[in-house]
């Protein structure tokens, strides 16, 4: 279900979603077509408290970065509202129970 909520709600918001093979969607900007773009984004969707290790999430920045493109990750809490992180990168600290990311809509608003 979380996949078709994101989906939704970035067709929603005007943009247009590629459906990858992978663990993500592609974005394109607002108005370009599919077949005349490269994505810009690649938007992973994760529901509220599921756990992704934290090598998963590094796999999907690399490849995300060998692509050069943005990876966002759309969670999807409890009533159906999504929100976007963009992750450029991150560092695990002394402690690895913890993981900083930083926030940052990567979407705007509309």
């Amino acid at each position: 279900m979380g996949y078709y909520l994101v989906y939704k709600d970035l067709r929603f918001k005007g943009y247009v979603v590629g459906v990858s093979t992978s663990h993500f969607f592609r974005l394109y900007e607002r108005g370009q077509k599919k077949e005349n773009f490269q994505a810009t984004l690649y938007v992973h969707p994760l529901k509220e408290g599921q756990n992704i290790p934290i090598k998963e999430l590094k796999e999907l920045l690399q490849e995300s970065q060998q692509s050069q493109k943005s990876l966002v990750i759309a969670l999807v809490d409890a009533g159906g509202d999504v929100s976007y992180m963009k992750i450029d990168s991150f560092n695990i600290s002394e402690n690895p129970t913890q993981l900083r990311l930083e926030y940052r809509n990567p979407l705007g608003k509309r």
